[in-house]
Order: C-alpha cells, then structure tokens, then sequence
C-alpha cells in the first residue's frame, strides 16, 4: 500500500524530533553557606519556641515551676515589713498558696517573677523546691505596671513605694491623678496625699527611703502647711520613733503638745479585684473602740447586713 506524501512529511518530523531529543539528568541542588546559616539558625528559633511551649506545658499540667529556676529583677520586690514578712511564711508554712505567683519566660532559661517575689522568699526559706505559678506573657513595657498594680491593692505596701510607682507610670503616660484613680480603684484623694511625697525636699525621701512604713502620705500631705526646715525635721522625727503618732511628732515641731487618748491603726482595703469593696478605719481608746467600714460603691444588700449582723453575734 503506497505511504500518502502527507503521511510521509508526518513520520519524518516524528523521527527527527526523536534525534534531537535527550534525556539529561537534573543538576543536584547546592547548598551554599548563607543557605545553611538561615537554616541553623531557623532550627535554633523552633527549639527556642519549642521549649518555651514545653515549659508552658508542664506548668499547665502540674500548675508549679521549680524554685531553683525563678530569677528576680532588682527593683521590683516590694518591702515586706520584718514581722509581716514572718507572718507570712508562718502561714505558708500551715497553708497552701492561696494566689500564684505570677512569672514570665526568659529567653536564658527559666522564668522572671513579675510578682510574687516575698511568697518565693518564704518557701525557699522553708526549704520547699516547687511552687504554684501562673505563666504569663509581657512585653517588658506591660511587665512594671503588672507587678505594681498586683502589689497595689496589698495593705503591706508602703505609701512610698506606692508614690514611687505612681510617679513612674505618670512619667511614662502623661496620666492624670483622676485616671491613676480610676484605674487603681481608688479615690482621687488617695492618689493626691500619695503624690505629695513629691515636694519633699532630697533630704525627706533620702531618710523615708530609710523605712518607707512609718511615713504614711497623710502624714506627708499634713507638711504642706510647713516650711521645707520644719518639714525634713517632722520627717526625720517620724522615721526615728515608731511609737510616736503623727499627731505627737506635729506638735512637736510646731512647737506644742498634742497628746492623743486613742490609737488610730493604718486604713485596711479590701478589694474585689481592682477595686475597693470597703475601708475600714478603726480607733482604739479609754472611751470607747471604732470600728468605721466605708464602702465606696454599692455593694449593701440584705444577704451582706445579716452575715455582718451574724458575725458580730458569733463573737460578742
């Protein structure tokens, strides 16, 4: 059978196409240093993550961190009174940890306590190797102010270290005392007669910085009526006698006795988180004891009355 001329034009480009081609083998990739380094150095960051995800892990599962590996920031541990600081470990020593410490990770290992710092104190000085810790991650701009507002609404907290504080936040915000109250839960004036530490003379905080818990900012904001002399001698007298009231020590300066029948105690906050659920001020003297309870928002209710009213029966 004759092959058509079409037919034949079709196989003779077939065979040449089949000449020319050939079949070659793909080169083998090169790896070349820069190559290399970005992978060496994308391995290290995944064990990184890895075992901050691990560490996370174990603290979710067990709810404790090893004390052997928590770090302090200096600076941010807040002053514990000698005796409070006993009263403390005493009841960490008979009782479980009623509120975890609060820690951040560290990229040298371990964690960074944000708060927290006397409870670490006292079960390493109890000899305790794990405590209960809640793992949290700040950016160290969000780190002081978490540490401050945690350590706030404890009593222990010396008005100083609370002026301190304050004052940090105010340069770093621009905040006015009426929003430094609003997000403290406090009163305004609380804010106001903290603050008045700042027109005390280098002198004053030099001898307050000496013990932060004898100088209260009541005590401070009564100095303004003084001269700044009168005022570093008030402070000095206040910082050398913890026996004295601050009624004593004015007179004195200003040149006459006051004599107080009755002891005031420092102002107790309870708190319901941030906020204040009530104040209490309570004044012991020949006459007659004052137990004063202010709640600044509306937290009264009948169920609140009759536990009250049941517990002063229970101890009358």
């Amino acid at each position: 059978m004759a092959i058509s001329k079409k037919q034949a034009e079709l196989d003779a480009r077939y065979a040449a196409i089949q000449g020319e081609t050939k079949v070659t083998e793909s080169p083998k990739p090169r790896v070349g240093m820069s190559s290399l380094m970005d992978y060496t150095g994308n391995l290290r960051d995944a064990k990184e993550k890895l075992g901050v995800a691990t560490a996370k892990l174990e603290i979710l599962e067990k709810g404790k961190v090893q004390i052997a590996d928590l770090h302090e920031v200096e600076g941010r541990k807040r002053t514990l009174k000698a005796e409070a600081f006993e009263e403390l470990k005493a009841n960490l020593a008979n009782n479980p940890l009623a509120n975890s410490i609060v820690v951040r990770t560290r990229k040298e290992g371990g964690y960074e306590i944000i708060s927290g710092h006397n409870r670490v104190q006292a079960y390493r000085e109890l000899g305790r190797v794990e405590i209960e810790a809640d793992i949290r991650e700040f950016d160290d701009e969000q780190v002081f102010e978490a540490a401050f507002y945690s350590n706030l609404i404890n009593s222990q907290l010396s008005d100083y270290e609370k002026f301190l504080g304050f004052k940090k936040i105010v340069a770093k915000t621009g905040e006015s005392q009426k929003d430094l109250a609003s997000r403290a839960g406090v009163v305004e004036s609380t804010i106001t007669n903290v603050m008045s530490f700042d027109k005390l003379t280098p002198k004053s905080i030099f001898e307050i910085a000496k013990n932060p818990h004898l100088v209260s900012a009541k005590f401070v904001y009564g100095l303004a009526k003084l001269d700044s002399s009168k005022a570093e001698d008030a402070i000095a007298k206040r910082v050398a006698s913890s026996k004295a009231t601050d009624q004593q020590i004015m007179g004195e300066v200003m040149g006459s006795r006051v004599v107080s029948s009755a002891k005031k105690n420092d102002e107790i906050l309870i708190m319901n988180s941030n906020k204040i659920f009530a104040r209490i001020d309570q004044t012991i003297g020949k006459k007659e004891n004052k137990v004063v309870i202010t709640f600044p928002h509306k937290y009264l209710n009948e169920e609140f009355i009759r536990g009250l009213q049941n517990l002063l029966e229970k101890h009358k």
